[in-house]
């Protein structure tokens, strides 16, 4: 295993910003465009205290800049991160941050998001996997049902999972998530929630 050197938090936060940055700038126009808004925002933060002129200890402040970029996970979503750990935990949320279309909740697959998932944990300071295991890993998030593969080289996140769409919005994108189970021959309500693996009596991946 290699030596990680861990970073204070806000040097994380900045590593973190840098890879949107990159991202959303290597995307936009092109077939990986998610609209990920690219916004940051200065919130003022006691950093400590110092002594002014008349002898008063008053608040030190800095600035932080965090993203305004949010994502928001239905209360269902717990049922599968229960089932989440490692790799499959993050690349769950590498793609839902930087990759999943936030109106088809679809994404792309190939050599490239790979690599920038590797990357992404490297930056991050997370052990960098192989590309077996990375792609290993994709497979696992299909079988414990946050994705389904709608054809080569592109998957959908499941629609029970996001939080922030509108009640026509989930609809749409339910029955056409049920559409690919039903192609498939597979069991609607199989595909929608996640493998209960304990009382299946399944390994857990």
């Amino acid at each position: 295993m290699k030596h990680i050197l861990m970073r204070t938090p806000k040097y994380m936060l900045e590593t973190l910003h840098k890879i949107q940055r990159k991202i959303s700038k290597d995307h936009v126009g092109s077939r990986y465009d998610n609209n990920v808004p690219n916004k940051y925002l200065e919130h003022r933060i006691i950093t400590g205290r110092v002594t002014d002129k008349e002898g008063n200890i008053v608040p030190a402040f800095e600035y932080l800049t965090l993203s305004s970029q949010s994502i928001k996970l239905s209360s269902e979503a717990v049922c599968f991160l229960m089932h989440m750990n490692g790799h499959v935990k993050n690349l769950f949320l590498f793609l839902i941050y930087f990759h999943v279309n936030k109106k088809t909740l679809e994404f792309y697959w190939n050599d490239y998001v790979i690599k920038e998932f590797m990357d992404f944990c490297n930056s991050t300071e997370y052990d960098e996997p192989t590309i077996g295991v990375v792609k290993e890993t994709v497979k696992k998030l299909a079988a414990k049902k946050i994705i389904t593969n709608v054809k080569k080289g592109m998957y959908m996140l499941n629609p029970i999972l996001i939080g922030s769409l509108n009640q026509h919005e989930k609809g749409k994108l339910l029955s056409k998530y049920c559409m690919y189970a039903l192609d498939k021959n597979k069991d609607v309500y199989d595909e929608l929630f996640p493998t209960i693996y304990n009382l299946r009596g399944v390994k857990k991946l």
